[in-house]
């Protein structure tokens, strides 16, 4: 089982269209002050997180890979539950989720053999 966020270049070529929108819509809402833009570009990070951790886990649950998967996808969770609820709890959850599903990515691509 590959170590990599395998699919399809059609896959990739949304994920890194998803990862683009989000900066540029994050960046206008601040820029703008726009709360619209600003919630939809947190709801877009969590489809995006829940997307990788998915993708992720589907190569192997229980390999480090699979680690990153469900940070990911926990982290994405509770995005849309920070959104709804708005506890800081869960921005500070979705945060860490997202940050140890890249260290365990990475982690599991570069350094384990």
């Amino acid at each position: 089982m590959s170590a990599s966020l395998d699919g399809s270049d059609r896959a990739r070529r949304w994920l890194l269209g998803g990862v683009v929108a989000y900066f540029l819509l994050l960046g206008y809402a601040v820029v703008a002050n726009d709360p619209i833009a600003r919630l939809t570009a947190y709801a877009l990070f969590g489809v995006i997180a829940v997307a990788i951790g998915v993708a992720l886990l589907a190569q192997g649950p229980t390999d480090p890979i699979g680690a990153a998967g469900a940070s990911f996808a926990s982290g994405g969770v509770a995005q849309f539950v920070w959104i709804a609820t708005g506890d800081p709890a869960f921005e500070l959850l979705s945060t860490v989720g997202v940050f140890a599903g890249i260290g365990l990515y990475v982690y599991a691509t570069r350094y384990r053999r």
